[in-house]
């Protein structure tokens, strides 16, 4: 299993980076965002996601109209934040907690 070798969870981490800025099919989105939810679950990941600032890019992905992405997104988020290192980051550096308040306004009841 790939995720039983550090080596390899930043290998993913850093070829899912580009996918998720230069990426206008949403399916490569939506997987992308996918498997750094499942990448997100280990702290060594959690802290290449961070290096890499992919926290900030799933942060801007909350903004997309596909409801998929915007789920993924979150659950990625949701690991990051449980994680103490990196709550100072995600609630100092980037909107996120703005846009996850957001969305949970607006969704239905």
């Amino acid at each position: 299993n790939l995720l039983f070798h550090e080596e390899s969870k930043q290998l993913l981490c850093r070829l899912f980076r580009p996918l998720l800025l230069e990426s206008y099919n949403v399916e490569a989105l939506v997987e992308t965002a996918r498997a750094l939810g499942n990448l997100s679950r280990h702290a060594d990941a959690r802290r290449c996601m961070a290096s890499l600032r992919l926290d900030e890019i799933l942060v801007i992905l909350l903004d997309h109209d596909d409801r998929d992405l915007v789920f993924y997104s979150c659950g990625a988020l949701v690991n990051l934040a449980a994680d103490s290192e990196c709550i100072p980051r995600l609630a100092g550096s980037t909107p996120a907690v703005q846009k996850l308040a957001k969305l949970l306004g607006d969704a239905p009841c």
